[in-house]
């Protein structure tokens, strides 16, 4: 039963077009709904149908209102409970009888068997005596309109609406379509709309008049309200149209339009063959490379270099969420977050940076205490806290501080409180238990109409040779200086400031453990590779480099993506036999370069077993000097001086420790412990036995302009352990994969911007390392494995690459021109095709379902030209070999290779799925009723 209740429509949602207060249709039965033309008979039916959605009150369908359903839903309960029939025909025009009446069946899931006999019997209902493969475009009028109403029929609807269905049609076919009606209203409920009610009052069982914008009952339905099998709504199961005859559909429609058919396969196959030759000649370099490397000069080693590295990355701290994220998951290694400044606090707060007993009558200043002091302060578990007086536990409120008191203010605090000279540090301290010690921080900057002052109150204090402030937070730093002082930070270190208060701001993790083997952990997991971690630094944080009882505050900091994670040469260990160890190298520690196998050291470092005679060695080397000159310092003899600029048996090399290859001692457990060769030790230690020695490092760090023309270099000093000898002729250091970077930027302070990786020197046992090199860069696609070669054969790799990077560009152009077009096909197609969209629509299926087919419209054709392009590639293989062989290049003969066509058929598919959803976006937002009458 269909009820209408307090029902109007607007015409361009203003005019009222007309109005229902009450009106209701039984289960069966022929009604008729008449009305001049353009009064709105037709709207009607489209509300009614669920095709129109604007409108105000309340439609039923069985108590259900398709207006409050959701969009499948609504298609869904359209598929299985109403039929329409209109006076355009709306049938596949390129299709037959039997696909037109078989496309709901199928789509309903009956078996084929079931649709044929139903199809049968649904033509004989409509008296349609046709062939069932007969093509609908070859029937009369009146046919197709009998048709149209034997596929509204087919699927058994509860309600047929029918909007003039005779009013294209010959008297002769008009009789026969109402005969039609007239019978199967007697089964369902016929909503017929007409302007010609003469031809058809007679047998309606219900008259309903369209007049002056109201709908007037001018003939009381009378018949039994017999209602059809119950449709239950509540499935969600939705109408699905069949791939089988998507495919057909479409590829029917392609034989229609065979010039835009072949212009579309054409121009995608010239883009797939070109990135198929791609493939085949990275594949056939890689065999060229494989037969052709002869004569390396060290067949030992091999240099792995990212190819496309991140050079010189800027210098930006890790966001706080990335951090915690980073504690949340390793909370195992550390102990709090805390934060970091670089700031020259000393020549920003010129007008005023000192701290001053602030409850006495009269400016009692701590000499000592600074503004820095309070950025660099302590975290509580920095600190012993059983010197504290009072003895403190808790925490400490953001007004409240511990201090550490060098001398100097200690006597200033004795005399604010009037103690004796002779009171000590605990005496001072435990006077705090009944008078409170306050202080103030006031900083100043007249030029930015800055002043600003902070009270603490002191709760204990310490002896200390620094002064030092230390507090429970472990974010006290960051809230006081931007939340309560309100000055600016970021976390960029390079480039100018916008405003002269803005601190740059780094987030570090206090490590529980080793912080170097915290170090060495993250750079051998892939997933923090982005990450780089250094402890504090003394040109940065100046106070806390020398109050720090242990330098294990790691700063974080994001460079983007990094192409030289430990984990990407651990992988290459791991799955390559032939690889025995791998060290990193930096290009401003430890050079290697990659075409000689070149290595050593970036800046002179000096090594000596006597910490006497390394001071003199770096005194002397220390000299102001000419800035086009360097210092030639004669070491003795047993010492060594490094450099990569000396070479032979006099440099100094690096490897990875391996433990099979020891001779005596053991070993490297911590980071200042080496190995080194006994030809070193020799050197360094003459004419004695092995035994566990120190060793004194010296190295270059800096060298600053003196004057105009003169410079002068500065050392920075090192202490590791000999821990055992590997048999070397060479002089060479042996430790862990990372120990360069983690040690030079550790013990000699460098930056950890300056120490980041360049490159990986793989040890290798393969005799044939030509093929170990072509095996890799196949492997290992992301990076760049080479080994010496001679020019001639550079060059013709060189030529080779530009080849395959020409031909990826215009393939790249090709496939771009392709989809570009597929996609203009397939509007073109939905243009065309618009009414059949509407169609599928108006039988139930859903936006989803519409949009299939052209999205199989699109895979077809890019299916079609992957099979055009795979034998353009078979014959264009040929061609290419002939001639190389002609040009004296057997060598490099192309080999198809499964890679080429498995690359060309995903491509393919990329394109027709692309294009047909960029087409097809508007397409599933478009209401139906636009579509039936575009």
């Amino acid at each position: 039963m269909i009820k209408l209740k307090n029902v109007s429509k607007k015409f361009d949602h203003e005019e009222v077009l007309w109005k229902i207060d009450e009106l209701t249709f039984p289960d069966t039965g022929l009604v008729v709904i008449h009305g001049p033309s353009g009064s709105g008979k037709s709207t009607l039916l489209h509300l009614i149908g669920g095709l129109d959605l604007d409108y105000n009150g309340d439609i039923l369908l069985d108590n259900i209102n398709l207006k409050k359903l959701e969009p499948a839903r609504r298609d869904h309960y359209r598929f299985q409970t109403i039929g329409f029939v209109m006076q355009r025909y709306y049938l596949l025009e390129a299709t037959s009888i039997k696909q037109n009446l078989l496309l709901p069946l199928l789509a309903k899931g009956i078996t084929k068997f079931a649709a044929l006999k139903k199809v049968r019997a649904s033509l004989k209902t409509v008296g349609l005596n046709k062939n069932i493969n007969q093509m609908v475009s070859t029937l009369s009028g009146g046919e197709k309109q009998r048709l149209s109403l034997a596929r509204a029929l087919i699927n058994e609807p509860k309600y047929l609406l029918c909007d003039e269905p005779t009013g294209a049609l010959d008297e002769a076919n008009k009789k026969v379509v109402l005969e039609i009606l007239k019978k199967v209203s007697k089964t369902r409920l016929v909503l017929l709309v007409t302007h010609d009610l003469e031809s058809i009052e007679e047998d309606a069982d219900m008259i309903v008049e369209l007049k002056n914008s109201r709908f007037h009952l001018r003939k009381q339905f009378n018949v039994n309200n017999n209602s059809l099998v119950n449709i239950k709504v509540a499935s969600k199961e939705e109408a699905k149209l069949p791939l089988k005859f998507a495919l057909t559909y479409n590829f029917k429609q392609l034989k229609r339009t065979p010039v835009r058919a072949f212009i579309t396969n054409i121009v995608t196959s010239l883009g797939l063959v070109g990135i198929g030759l791609s493939f085949i000649l990275t594949s056939s370099v890689n065999k060229r490379l494989e037969s052709a490397l002869q004569g390396v000069s060290n067949p030992h080693a091999i240099v792995m270099k990212a190819k496309a590295p991140n050079k010189n990355p800027p210098r930006i701290a890790a966001s706080k969420y990335q951090v915690q994220s980073v504690y949340n998951r390793y909370s195992h290694f550390f102990n709090h977050l805390g934060a970091l400044y670089e700031y020259n606090f000393e020549a920003n707060f010129k007008d005023a940076d000192e701290v001053y007993i602030a409850n006495v009558g009269y400016k009692v200043k701590l000499p000592s205490f600074h503004i820095r002091h309070f950025s660099e302060y302590l975290h509580i578990s920095e600190v012993d806290n059983t010197s504290f007086y009072p003895k403190f536990q808790g925490e400490l409120a953001l007004d409240e501080v511990i201090l550490g008191i060098p001398t100097q203010d200690l006597e200033q605090i004795k005399t604010s409180r009037y103690l004796h000279r002779g009171a000590t540090i605990e005496d001072v301290g435990n006077t705090l238990l009944n008078n409170q010690l306050t202080i103030a921080l006031h900083v100043a900057n007249d030029d930015w109409q800055y002043d600003d002052e902070r009270l603490f109150l002191v709760k204990a204090m310490f002896a200390s040779d620094e002064a030092i402030v230390v507090h429970t937070n472990p974010l006290f730093n960051e809230i006081l200086l931007e939340e309560e002082m309100r000055l600016k930070s970021t976390n960029t270190f390079e480039g100018a400031k916008a405003l002269p208060w803005t601190l740059t701001k780094s987030y570090y993790l206090q490590a529980k453990i080793s912080p170097f083997k915290v170090i060495e952990h993250f750079l051998h997991e892939l997933s923090l590779s982005n990450y780089v971690l250094h402890g504090v630094i003394e040109k940065e944080q100046p106070h806390l480099y020398k109050i720090l009882p242990t330098n294990n505050r790691l700063a974080f900091f994001d460079i983007g993506r990094n192409y030289y994670s430990h984990a990407h040469a651990d992988q290459i260990l791991s799955l390559s036999e032939e690889v025995n160890s791998y060290y990193a190298y930096s290009e401003s520690i430890y050079l290697a370069e990659p075409d000689l196998l070149m290595s050593g050291f970036y800046s002179p470092l000096f090594l000596s077993g006597d910490y006497e005679s390394l001071n003199e060695a770096l005194n002397a080397a220390s000299i102001i000097h000419h800035k086009d000159e360097g210092v030639d310092v004669i070491v003795p003899y047993n010492m060594l001086k490094a450099h990569y600029s000396i070479r032979g048996k006099e440099g100094l090399t690096y490897a990875t420790f391996a433990e099979d290859n020891l001779t005596k001692g053991r070993g490297p457990t911590t980071i200042d412990e080496i190995v080194i060769s006994t030809s070193l030790y020799e050197k360094l230690f003459p004419y004695q036995d092995f035994k566990e020695q120190s060793l004194y490092l010296g190295y270059l760090i800096e060298t600053r302009p003196h004057g105009v023309n003169f410079v002068q270099d500065f050392y920075k000093q090192a202490k590791v352990n000999i821990v055992g000898l590997i048999n070397h002729e060479f002089y060479g250091i042996f430790q862990s994969p990372a120990w360069l970077n983690i040690f030079f930027s550790a013990y000699f302070n460098l930056p950890i911007f300056s120490t980041l990786t360049s490159g990986f020197v793989l040890d290798v046992n393969s005799n044939d390392i030509e093929a170990l090199v072509a095996k890799l860069n196949q492997q290992f696609f992301r990076f760049e494995f080479s080994a010496p070669m001679n020019d001639t054969l550079k060059q013709i790799s060189n030529t080779l690459d530009n080849i395959r990077l020409g031909m990826l560009f215009i393939a790249s152009f090709a496939v771009i021109i392709s989809l570009l077009l597929i996609i203009l096909i397939n509007y073109l197609t939905i243009k065309e095709r618009i009414n059949e969209v509407g169609l599928l629509g108006l039988i139930g299926f859903s936006a989803k379902e519409r949009v299939k087919l052209f999205i199989v419209n699109g895979i077809l054709l890019a299916f079609i030209a992957f099979i055009s392009a795979s034998l353009m590639l078979v014959v264009v293989e040929v061609i290419l070999n002939k001639a190389f062989i002609n040009l004296g290049f057997g060598a490099a003969k192309l080999t198809l290779n499964p890679v080429s066509f498995t690359a060309m058929f995903l491509i393919s598919t990329l394109i027709g799925v692309l294009a047909s959803y960029i087409s097809t976006i508007n397409l599933s937002k478009t209401d139906i009723i636009p579509l039936l009458y575009n």
